[in-house]
């Protein structure tokens, strides 16, 4: 929680000029406690979205600790709402 504030105020430039696309906490369980993190990036490389990564005070501040980075091909969908069962 120390490093809350320097991260966001970090990431919500990020979101505003599409670097950063969706962010946030994953949970044990709905309402539960934070065990993770998840960050979809705009990074043409590995490289460059784990520099993005090592740069940020949750890093820095040894809240993320087991990173791993993905690549994705993200694809605009029709939005349609989930349906409830």
């Amino acid at each position: 929680m120390a490093v809350r504030p320097a991260h966001f105020a970090r990431v919500k430039p990020m979101a505003a000029d599409g670097t950063l696309l969706f962010g946030g906490a994953i949970l044990d369980a709905p309402g539960g406690r934070m065990i993770g993190s998840i960050a979809a990036t705009n990074h043409t490389s590995h490289a460059a979205a784990r520099a993005w990564v090592e740069a940020d005070p949750y890093f820095t501040g040894d809240v993320w600790r087991d990173i791993s980075v993905h690549a994705t091909a993200f694809r605009a969908l029709p939005y349609a709402p989930l349906p409830h069962g």
